[in-house]
């Protein structure tokens, strides 16, 4: 059914955006980590950390929102069969037999400007990490912190190179 698929499409959506929102905190806590070390436990308090979780699940449900209410405005007239293993909100459209510029343009826009901010904060965060890596004297120390770094960037590289080629397929 619609508001079925709608839930799903909201889930899924949601779900993404939020893994990527804790991977934007997780290079915020490396960051503070390598940069700050010793007023780490003054800054990553379990108050702030409670409040990126409440941010996380605002601005997934910000971004998730608007894509899953303009979809369920759309009318449809054709099959009820989504030739997809789940409720993608592009799957839905094709469906559909009104004019759906308005929802193309919408998914599109807060994809590619969700995509684009979290790139430009991973970014300075990283480049931050990096430049205060190098100016560690102790090789041990400065290897430590890179290798720290280094699995938390193949993860970021793994979750936004399989979302951004879902979203060019």
């Amino acid at each position: 059914s619609l508001p079925r698929c709608l839930g799903q499409m909201f889930c899924i959506y949601f779900l993404i955006v939020f893994d990527c929102n804790i991977l934007l905190f997780m290079a915020l806590d490396r960051y503070v980590a390598i940069c700050y070390p010793l007023r780490y436990p003054e800054i990553v308090t379990g108050q702030l950390l409670a409040g990126l979780v409440v941010l996380a699940v605002t601005r997934s449900t910000s971004i998730v929102a608007p894509v899953v209410v303009l979809a369920s405005r759309v009318r449809f007239c054709r099959s009820d069969v989504i030739r997809h293993f789940a409720c993608e909100h592009m799957a839905l459209m094709k469906l559909s037999c009104g004019d759906i510029s308005l929802n193309k343009t919408v998914g599109l826009t807060v994809r590619i400007f969700n995509r684009v901010l979290d790139m430009l904060l991973l970014g300075a965060s990283y480049s931050r990490i990096i430049h205060a890596a190098f100016r560690i004297s102790s090789g041990g120390a400065r290897s430590k912190a890179l290798n720290t770094c280094g699995s938390h960037l193949l993860v970021i590289f793994t979750v936004y190179s399989s979302t951004m080629s879902s979203s060019i397929v």
